[in-house]
């Protein structure tokens, strides 16, 4: 690439730092501040589209407006020529380029402390708040763009430069940062604020762990606790991962606040009534749904969409062509008719033509004539045509023509012997049936009594009884889906049990009996065991909270309880005991917040 000396006048290029999904990333010292900047290009083929242009334009502008310690600072925007091409003039931003390395390099060491994991995680959600608070989603969050400064501080890139520029561009999303997204992003479905706060719970799992917990990005499994794979890793720690990780965006955090003032308590937790947590921010404003940005449209993306398509249409010249010489296309003389009549011979060389009247009376009687013959003729062609409709027809020779016989419900062997000696071709077809006997034609094709060519292959499907069926897993379908699915492999479909799940929607069908997958007969009744919205939650007073924790996230309750603490009543020495829950035990709706309460005293 052949590089300017300065960009806009003031910038240097000194070396490639890195190549994202739409721009690349230089090294670049500010000259006229004496200071080490980065500067983020936009790609040579996205800048040829004024409306990703427009759109990575504004962006950039209005991020610079987002000024916190942990969000790595758009300093300047601009647009310069990088490129010899004439069209090569291509944005740019000016960043602060931070000291350190990237959470993917400290990663690559193993998992971290838990306080320094909280620590950082609460950095990143600090860069959050602040966007949040402007109605800018990230969108984007994976290791590589959390920097970590030389002293420590965590510091989020891209803030406002990402989910823009992609929607517009339609980029897709690298597969390496699929793992960090969120389950309605992955899906394409309407996302908001929670969608980041997933992406920093993965981001904390994988500090803690060493890991992602959705390897290959989320596909309807729940997230390992944290602690199974990190038994340092508190309980308290484990319940703010699981909630950062609820696949359903209503059961988890909110606000990025919420999220910063749990881990803060984890924190003061870990170091005891003594320690100072490290650098944890206090939740700034209280808990609230902040709904995501509604897209920019800019003016130049407004032209664009309202402008008409041009349509080429081809035009083609008329040309007149000589009409076709007709006798009947001019006025006729007598003189004409005749030609036309009787041909050219019929008229002498003058330009008069006048019969004499032994000529005329000669004519009149050649006319006469005609007339006769012409009705004798017709009378005997209607007369032999009269004969021809009302005569008996003869077969001189044979029809090919076959009637199918109707043997539906014949044995086989008496069902061919049919067909063929009706001058057919017999091909079987053997075909399960729980109504018709073994052996049985249960139906031919083509239909019976209709007329066939001799020698037509007539398919006999004949019963085979019952045959083996595997039960198909109809498992998230409607009662109708699922009848209809039974059905279609010669099951019957009994009756409805009503069921308790965590994940099937009240009316949905959860399970069979027998199973899904099991070898059974046609014919066999099939019950169906129906959601009805409502998980059983069991009485977890007296057990420790890491073991009713691990109850209420099985799969058959699925809920990630909330835990408050009761400075009241004095610890136990076998552990942090449930003292009480707030929803009683037995059936709940699926979801339900539950609080554990435990002694702290």
């Amino acid at each position: 690439m052949n590089e300017t000396p300065l960009i806009a006048g003031r910038y240097r290029i000194t070396g490639l730092l890195g190549q994202g999904v739409f721009t690349d990333v230089y090294k670049a010292d500010d000259t006229v501040l004496d200071r080490k900047v980065a500067l983020k290009v936009l790609k040579l083929e996205l800048s040829r589209d004024p409306r990703i242009v427009e759109r990575f334009t504004q962006d950039a502008r209005f991020s610079t407006e987002l000024v916190h310690e942990n969000i790595a600072h758009v300093l300047d925007v601009g647009v310069a020529r990088f490129d010899a091409a004439p069209e090569a003039e291509r944005p740019f931003v000016i960043v602060e380029r931070v000291s350190g390395l990237t959470l993917t390099d400290l990663l690559a060491r193993g998992a971290l402390k838990p306080v320094e994991a909280c620590r950082i995680a609460g950095n990143v959600l600090a860069a959050l708040d602040v966007a949040h608070r402007r109605g800018i989603t990230h969108q984007g969050i994976t290791p590589n763009n959390v920097l970590i400064s030389t002293s420590g501080t965590a510091k989020l890139s891209d803030v406002g430069l990402s989910a823009g520029v992609r929607s517009v561009a339609g980029l897709s999303v690298p597969q390496e940062a699929v793992e960090w997204r969120a389950p309605e992003l992955a899906s394409g479905a309407p996302a908001d604020v929670r969608a980041d706060l997933f992406s920093v719970g993965v981001v904390l799992f994988a500090m803690l762990t060493g890991r992602v917990p959705f390897p290959g990005g989320y596909a309807g499994v729940r997230a390992p606790m944290a602690s199974s794979l990190n038994d340092r890793v508190p309980v308290a720690l484990n319940l703010v991962v699981a909630r950062a990780l609820e696949p359903q965006p209503a059961s988890r955090y909110a606000t990025s606040a919420e999220f910063i003032a749990d881990l803060a308590t984890v924190v003061s937790a870990i170091e005891g009534p003594d320690g100072v947590a490290p650098d944890m921010p206090v939740a700034p404003f209280p808990p609230a749904v902040v709904p995501a940005p509604a897209p920019v449209q800019t003016a130049a993306l407004a032209a664009t969409s309202l402008a008409p398509t041009s349509q080429l249409v081809a035009e083609r010249s008329v040309v007149d062509l000589p009409p076709t010489e007709r006798m009947d296309s001019v006025a006729q003389t007598e003189t004409d008719q005749l030609v036309l009549l009787f041909g050219r011979n019929a008229v002498s060389a003058g330009t008069e033509f006048e019969a004499s009247l032994p000529q005329k009376n000669r004519q009149r009687g050649r006319l006469v004539l005609g007339l006769v013959v012409s009705l004798v003729f017709v009378i005997a062609i209607s007369m032999v045509t009269l004969w021809v409709l009302n005569i008996k027809p003869v077969d001189f020779f044979p029809s090919s023509a076959r009637t199918v016989p109707n043997v539906v419900g014949f044995d086989y062997t008496k069902a061919a012997a049919a067909i063929t000696e009706a001058g057919l071709t017999p091909v079987r077809v053997d075909e399960p049936n729980a109504k018709v006997p073994l052996g049985a034609v249960i139906r031919v094709d083509p239909d019976a009594n209709k007329e066939v060519d001799i020698g037509t292959r007539i398919t006999l499907y004949v019963s085979s009884g019952l045959s083996e069926v595997t039960i198909p897993n109809v498992s998230g379908m409607t009662v109708e889906q699922a009848t209809a699915e039974l059905k279609k492999l010669g099951l019957v479909v009994g009756t409805n049990v009503t069921g308790n799940s965590a994940t099937i929607t009240q009316g949905m069908v959860i399970t069979t009996t027998p199973a899904a997958g099991a070898l059974t007969k046609t014919g066999v009744t099939v019950d169906l065991v129906v959601s009805s919205g409502q998980v059983t939650i069991p009485d977890l007073t007296g057990l420790t909270v890491d073991a009713a924790a691990s109850i209420l996230s099985a799969a058959d309750i699925s809920i990630t309880p909330s835990l408050q603490a009761d400075t009241a009543c004095q610890a136990s020495a076998s552990g942090v005991i449930v003292t009480s829950q707030s929803v009683a035990p037995g059936d709940t709706p699926a979801g339900t917040p539950i609080t554990l309460t435990y002694c702290a005293g």
